[in-house]
């Protein structure tokens, strides 16, 4: 479910968490209230290395699984 912006005819923005169906009574229920339109929240650019430990494990599945047709490719940062 979709996280709504509203704004109140005070000025007040909030923010509440319903079904489309549902915003739809809501908007009809409060007709001085308005809807924002806003930009959804979506982190993306950001890479993470795993910690060193899990780093270990992984070189360690693909060192074991290095040979044969099924070889690992598996990526160990």
């Amino acid at each position: 479910m979709p996280t709504y912006v509203f704004e109140t005819a005070e000025g007040e923005v909030y923010e509440e968490f319903m079904t489309i169906s549902e915003l739809d009574q809501y908007l009809l229920d409060n007709p001085t209230t308005k809807q924002l339109v806003c930009a959804p929240a979506i982190i993306g650019g950001v890479s993470r290395k795993p910690c060193d430990g899990f780093r270990d494990l992984l070189k360690d599945l693909k060192s074991s699984n290095s040979r044969g047709l099924y070889r690992s490719t598996i990526e160990t940062f």
